[in-house]
């Protein structure tokens, strides 16, 4: 990170998973756990350098989301195109994005990159994403 120096970064953590589709719940949350201590350590460490402290923005989220509870087998079958597998978080935390903002406007996964775009000054030519304006600082 301190030879490339991002302004952004897109951080997907594949512990859960995997564990997920493992099919031990036990490794499901480890899983999870896994992934928010290292994306707290990430961010700590941006934040307690000169050169990314308020520069440096970071969008945490997965690849999909999971079955509800009592649909199909649950969670370790998941990603497919149910209500609970479309449903997936996102992380979004830098100077760039408003502080302590909850959305809950439906969205969708390419949305992400079209809202990178914008924070990095360019368009996606042909892409169907949109710009997650909501959550940005300036409501770009």
């Amino acid at each position: 990170l301190s030879a490339n120096r991002p302004k952004l970064m897109l951080v997907n953590f594949k512990d859960p998973d995997q564990a997920g589709h493992s099919g031990s719940f036990e490794l499901y949350l480890a899983g999870i756990e896994h992934a928010d201590a290292c994306a707290f350590k990430l961010w700590s460490w941006i934040q307690s350098q000169e050169e990314f402290r308020d520069r440096t923005d970071v969008f945490f989220t997965s690849d999909h989301g999971r079955h509800s509870d009592g649909v199909s087998s649950g969670f370790s079958n998941h990603g497919d195109s149910c209500e609970g597998c479309r449903k997936l978080w996102l992380l979004a935390m830098g100077p760039d994005f408003r502080k302590g903002f909850v959305s809950d406007a439906r969205r969708q996964q390419i949305d992400i990159p079209a809202t990178a775009a914008a924070i990095l000054g360019f368009s996606i030519p042909g892409s169907d994403g949109r710009v997650l304006t909501e959550i940005l600082e300036t409501g770009q």
